[in-house]
């Protein structure tokens, strides 16, 4: 699964993600006025300012979200990994996001530039209004345009209802081991796709023979094709498998229309598939 972020603006800019909350009664108003009782719903409130941020039913359990950064910052902790933190938080505090970046786990793939891995991300998601699920998701980000928007490839992914007992210590474990797997596994693939050079020539008769319905389309190879063909002016004869994969990641990021997010998503997914048999092909045959 790919994800695409654009470097946005916090709503709650500047607001805290650590604050108390609590389940408290709550009422309706009755046709004579009288404030009545729901017995299976509870408000949640913030007790810091004595916000009301949502109705939920009585099943529903707070983690809080000092839980979620505290388990996070433990996991690394272990794994002996420093991280930048970024944390925000939105609807007056009843969504939060945090983001964990680990700078000392990277792919060097030469110099910086667009297609390049930008780094490794853990992002965890939050809500006291049941806005969203607890969530876990593990990316290797690459830039795919100047302007700062990335590309995930995700690497682990995990949700949990707040109902019952959520536990947040397993999932953090698991999410150590997606990230040990990445440096064992994903960081040499994509090193080797840097590493490995193939004729052009070679990759439009691949291209040629994966055209398919459902699958790769010609306009997409097409459209590939000429983004390799300016990106790779200084070797014409050869590109590197890396190469090929971020000219596809162009093609869906630039020229797939805005509007159309589950399809470049899509597109993404066949341009990994098709990198992936060629370096199965390719790293064989060195």
């Amino acid at each position: 699964m790919f994800n695409f972020y654009n470097p946005t603006s916090n709503d709650d800019a500047g607001a805290s993600w650590d604050f108390p909350v609590e389940q408290r009664a709550a009422y309706y108003q009755s046709p004579t006025g009288e404030m009545v009782e729901m017995p299976d719903r509870k408000a949640v409130v913030r007790m810091d300012t004595g916000d009301h941020l949502a109705v939920m039913s009585n099943k529903y359990c707070i983690v809080p979200n000092r839980t979620v950064v505290e388990r996070a910052r433990a996991a690394f902790s272990r794994m002996g990994l420093d991280v930048k933190e970024n944390f925000e938080t939105m609807n007056n505090g009843a969504r939060f996001r945090a983001e964990f970046t680990i700078p000392s786990i990277a792919v060097d793939v030469g110099t910086p530039a667009v297609g390049d891995m930008v780094q490794l991300k853990a992002v965890a998601g939050n809500s006291y209004d049941g806005g969203s699920f607890l969530s876990w998701i593990l990316e290797g980000h690459r830039l795919a345009c100047l302007n700062g928007m990335t590309i995930g490839k995700g690497l682990f992914h995990n949700r949990q209802k707040h109902i019952g007992a959520v536990d947040t210590s397993t999932v953090v474990n698991e999410l150590q081991k997606a990230i040990e797997s990445f440096e064992g596994v994903v960081a040499p693939y994509w090193r080797e796709l840097r590493a490995i050079e193939v004729p052009v020539v070679r990759i439009e008769e691949d291209l040629d023979s994966a055209i398919k319905p459902g699958g790769m389309t010609r306009k997409f190879a097409n459209a590939a094709l000429e983004q390799l063909e300016r990106e790779n002016r200084a070797h014409r004869d050869t590109a590197s498998l890396w190469n090929l994969f971020n000219s596809f990641t162009h093609v869906t990021t630039h020229v797939v229309r805005p509007n159309r997010l589950e399809r470049s998503i899509q597109l993404e997914g066949v341009a990994d598939k098709f990198v992936r048999g060629l370096h199965h092909q390719y790293a064989l045959a060195a």
